[in-house]
């Protein structure tokens, strides 16, 4: 689920901050699963947020990593599932669907996800983007994820 993306040409409409919200109780690894899948989302929606290759001392070429820190917190499954609303403008959000885990293919994927009324996708976590005093409104209350 998302809003609309911003004009990436334009740096006023670049997200100044980048949050991932986990649902409390995942395991280490669906958790980190779930944060690895929305940084990719979230890094094809804004592109701009990922920095050009740099080099070391030694001329070795690293690819770019996001120019805003991006912290990882935690809430309540329900918490989420209000987070990832798309119905606020000028914040995008990507969710992770927790049928999404079960899915083999991509195409199993669009298919539960037309079959699943919006209310009653649970998520694993979302990734909220945007304008840092509206997304601090959103989850400045949130802990880090442990």
């Amino acid at each position: 689920m998302t809003t609309s993306t911003p004009d990436q040409s334009n740096p006023a409409d670049l997200p100044e901050k980048l949050v991932i919200v986990v649902a409390e109780g995942l395991d280490p690894a669906t958790a980190a699963n779930t944060c690895a899948l929305l940084a990719l989302s979230v890094g094809a929606r804004h592109p701009a947020l990922i920095g050009p290759t740099v080099t070391d001392a030694d001329q070795q070429e690293h690819a770019g990593i996001s120019t805003v820190p991006v912290p990882v917190l935690r809430a309540p499954a329900d918490r989420v599932a209000a987070l990832a609303r798309p119905d606020r403008p000028g914040v995008s959000a990507v969710g992770f669907a927790r049928f999404a885990a079960s899915c083999q293919t991509y195409d199993a994927y669009i298919a539960a996800m037309a079959a699943t009324p919006a209310g009653d996708v649970g998520y694993f976590g979302v990734a909220l983007a945007g304008p840092k005093r509206q997304v601090n409104s959103l989850t400045g209350s949130l802990p880090l994820l442990p």
